[in-house]
């Protein structure tokens, strides 16, 4: 729905459960479904083909920010280890920035902070 107000629009087209929007708001990223373990899609705002960016997300577990783009996977589902990745919007490259080793269901969130 329009922040101004009006008729809401359909924006995603396979789905739509958690989503989160960029800070400059061109892009909006979501999982398709509440599932235990899903994929993690982005498109423009103004509409067009969506894109998948990951796969294994854990729930909807993941978090835009500034600099890019965290989210939680599961590689084993026998095994409680998650991995936290970072997608860095400057240079499309990915890492693993944090291993988990707990049960971890939903409420993920980033905050920032100084070294």
């Amino acid at each position: 729905m329009p922040a101004h107000g009006g008729e809401p629009v359909q924006v995603t087209k396979n789905g739509g459960f958690a989503c989160a929007e960029t800070v400059d708001g061109k892009y909006l990223y979501y999982t398709p479904a509440k599932a235990e373990i899903n994929s993690l899609w982005r498109m423009a705002v103004e509409g067009g083909n969506p894109t998948e960016i990951a796969e294994g997300i854990v729930i909807s577990n993941f978090a835009v920010t500034a600099r890019g783009l965290y989210y939680m996977t599961q590689p084993d589902t026998h095994s409680d280890i998650k991995l936290v990745h970072f997608l860095s919007l400057a240079n499309h490259a990915t890492s693993v920035v944090a291993t988990l080793k707990q049960g971890v269901y939903h409420g993920f969130s980033v905050s920032p902070f100084v070294f």
